[in-house]
């Protein structure tokens, strides 16, 4: 599996984005992240005390 993330992270960004793979910063996954697990939280109906450990 390293050797496959190792590959994934050397590809060429524009070769990608050319190729129609949408490609993202850091803080877009960052962000995009948050944002679906605040949507989790709230259509799953965690509660805060278990939300926050």
């Amino acid at each position: 599996m390293a050797s496959t993330l190792a590959a994934l992270h050397s590809i060429n960004h524009d070769a990608a984005v050319k190729a129609g793979v949408r490609v993202l910063q850091p803080s877009e996954v960052r962000q995009s992240l948050a944002h679906n697990m605040e949507q989790a939280k709230h259509l799953l109906n965690i509660s805060e005390t278990i939300w926050q450990r």
